[in-house]
């Protein structure tokens, strides 16, 4: 499907400090049980990435709020790397184990919003392709 994926920089400068990866494609969930049924399309967020050097700095954050902004009347999920589990947590998204058990990623999705799409947000997002 043509234009079925979003990449983005997050720039300071000429540096590229993250980067995310959006799927557009509206596929089920998959295996994790208690997701809830959605009630408008799911974007998947395939990576997002902030640089070592970069992390606590409000990056990430402000990228997902940013890709929010853009995408508004969907809901964003991701399945989380190993060691990210905080970070969606801290954004106040629900977990979902996946129904095979151990060894594998949980799934993240953003929490039920406003059908008003968010403020844009001040963040360091700057292009987009």
């Amino acid at each position: 499907m043509p234009g079925a994926d979003e990449f983005f920089s997050v720039l300071a400068g000429d540096l590229e400090v993250a980067r995310a990866h959006l799927d557009l494609r509206t596929v089920p969930l998959g295996p994790w049980p208690g997701v809830p049924e959605p009630d408008r399309p799911v974007v998947r967020l395939q990576l997002l990435e902030v640089a070592s050097g970069y992390w606590g700095r409000g990056i990430g954050r402000a990228t997902v709020d940013h890709l929010r902004f853009l995408h508004p009347g969907t809901r964003l999920a991701a399945v989380s790397v190993q060691g990210a589990a905080g970070f969606w947590e801290a954004l106040g998204w629900d977990r979902f184990e996946h129904r095979d058990g151990r060894g594998r990623l949980p799934l993240y999705l953003a929490p039920d919003s406003p059908s008003a799409p968010l403020a844009r947000p001040a963040s360091q997002v700057r292009g987009r392709g």
